[in-house]
């Protein structure tokens, strides 16, 4: 009996101690915590911050050469 229950302590030891030094027992504890969900949120959150900032420096872009455009028409045709 006392050699069934040491085999069975080394043997929750053995299995805990392979969960602590496993990377994957920190990738659920990030899951099960949410710090990997908040992680990518702040990662999404920073992409689409730079995607709104690179439209609307092309939207400017854009503007500006349209009205570059008419000002030029404009002075061509007072010339004629």
């Amino acid at each position: 009996m006392k050699k069934i229950f040491q085999v069975w302590a080394l043997a929750i030891l053995f299995a805990c101690g392979g969960f602590m030094g496993c990377d994957s027992s920190k990738e659920a504890v990030d899951d099960i915590t949410g710090k990997k969900s908040v992680e990518q949120f702040q990662k999404s959150k920073k992409d689409i911050d730079n995607t709104v900032k690179k439209q609307a420096d092309r939207f400017k872009d854009i503007s500006d050469d349209k009205k570059g455009d008419k000002d030029s028409e404009d002075t061509e045709d007072k010339g004629l």
